[in-house]
């Protein structure tokens, strides 16, 4: 075991490290393992397991004390407990879905509720996280052909795989505060905790306040965008020093180049998130700098858009609701 304490704040810290001393006879699990502890004033004691522990295998007071059960709080750990770090829990957006060979998957997975993998708070310190959640059961997205997964969780086509995690769910938080900063390109970890407090989406999982599980609530990335926008009156996000608005968008969608657009020479080509060129016919108009395009025909997702202005090419990408 070894012992320290924190300047910081005043705590001290004792690890126990129970090991075989490298003789394979002696199989660590095969033993109940007991620590005694004894205090001088009644407290707390904290205590975290060096690897998973199931809810079955409580801590038991020694000669039928009082028995101590392990909870499942305060699991928010480094670098996620960062007094700046925008820490994201995990919430499930599918439980069924049809595999590469036409099988439908069903999970007993309750869409909406937090996914258990999702480690609650509060920090050490009592500060309640995380701070915000996202989807992150089960993600589809592009599978590399290099990638190897169960192939119930690849699906039809072969092109798309679903993961499960908080690492499913950040990249959600992260795209959405890219956006954010499009919007506001000036904004600091205390305007975007403001943001997700005045936008977070709540329901009957999430309940009405703030909590260890889900923070400030369910990320929804288009309120966050109104909120901003409607704080600084800009009406369209920046990409790649082109204006793109509204964004997501529905029908329509416009693109201010930010020069005049050479009619007689000006062509654009849309791709989806695949790398595909998407082969429609689009109509558009064109007024001064700014090129309106109708996109009733796309499905929901992501495009790029290369747009080519006589001997310049402006590349950008928009989103569709």
């Amino acid at each position: 075991s070894e012992s320290s304490l924190y300047q910081d704040n005043g705590t001290g810290n004792l690890a126990f490290y129970i090991h075989n001393a490298g003789d394979p006879s002696i199989v660590i699990n095969n033993y109940i393992w007991s620590v005694a502890i004894k205090t001088k004033n009644k407290g707390s004691i904290d205590a975290w397991a060096g690897i998973p522990m199931l809810a079955q295998m409580p801590f038991t007071g020694l000669l039928g004390q009082t028995t101590f059960v392990g909870d499942t709080k305060m699991l928010v750990g480094s670098p996620a407990d960062a007094d700046s770090a925008i820490s994201v829990g995990s919430f499930i957006t599918k439980n069924s879905w049809v595999d590469m060979f036409g099988t439908q998957q069903q999970l007993d997975y309750e869409v909406g509720n937090i996914s258990s993998f999702s480690s609650p708070g509060p920090s050490r310190d009592g500060r309640i996280l995380p701070l915000i959640s996202a989807p992150g059961q089960i993600i589809f997205s592009t599978k590399s052909k290099d990638f190897n997964i169960d192939e119930e969780n690849v699906l039809e086509g072969e092109k798309y795989c679903g993961l499960n995690g908080t690492s499913m769910a950040t990249p959600h938080v992260t795209g959405a505060i890219a956006l954010m900063l499009q919007v506001n390109p000036k904004l600091c970890y205390s305007d975007i905790v403001d943001v997700f407090s005045h936008t977070a989406l709540r329901d009957d999982f999430t309940g009405e306040e703030r909590n260890n599980f889900f923070g400030f609530g369910k990320i929804d990335v288009q309120a966050a965008i109104n909120y901003l926008t409607a704080q600084s009156g800009v009406k369209y996000v920046n990409i790649n020093d082109v204006k793109v608005y509204p964004n997501p968008a529905t029908n329509h969608i416009n693109f201010d180049l930010n020069s005049a657009i050479d009619v007689s020479n000006f062509k654009f080509t849309i791709y989806n998130s695949l790398g595909e060129k998407v082969s429609k016919d689009f109509s558009y108009n064109i007024s001064g700098s700014q090129l309106s395009l109708n996109i009733a025909s796309l499905a929901s997702g992501v495009y790029n858009v290369e747009c080519w202005n006589g001997n310049s090419i402006a590349k950008f990408r928009f989103a569709v609701k």
